[in-house]
């Protein structure tokens, strides 16, 4: 367990480092686009499932 939390924990410290050098706002927007992206895949996913392509 403690491995996974030090990793977890460079991995926070990496996207920091990231932040600081393209700026917060930036790199806030990119996360928020790729959610909204992930979500709608997610989507189109159950859509597919639910209904089949036809």
């Amino acid at each position: 367990m403690s491995d996974r939390t030090e990793l977890l924990q460079e991995k926070a410290d990496d996207l920091e480092r990231v932040k600081r050098y393209a700026g917060a706002e930036q790199i806030d927007t990119i996360i928020r686009k790729v959610k909204e992206q992930e979500r709608t895949e997610q989507q189109i996913r159950r859509y597919d499932r639910s209904y089949g392509t036809r």
